[in-house]
């Protein structure tokens, strides 16, 4: 499946995934549909879906992190079980 970065330029749906990675990796904070759908230039109804399967495949994946869906935006998250870990960094 082909999706539009702009209206212009072509982007296959996987190419489209590690551009939201990235972005939400470098986001202080969460990200909402809106501020995406801006900074792609793509409506919500192309972002939405891939976003959504984004979170089901972070939380297949067995990572100590995933993808949610918190303060009206989409956050990467330590998972619970890991926090003690990452509590150590600010020690």
């Amino acid at each position: 499946m082909i999706l539009l970065l702009s209206r212009r330029t072509p982007l296959a749906t996987d190419e489209l995934k590690c551009i939201l990675e990235s972005l939400l990796f470098a986001a202080e904070a969460p990200l909402s549909l809106d501020r995406l759908c801006a900074l792609l230039d793509r409506p919500k109804s192309e972002l939405k879906p891939v976003l959504q399967q984004m979170v089901v495949d972070f939380e297949q994946a067995g990572h100590g992190f995933h993808l949610a869906e918190v303060a009206g935006g989409f956050q990467f998250r330590t998972r619970q079980d890991y926090a003690p870990w990452v509590r150590k960094l600010s020690k």
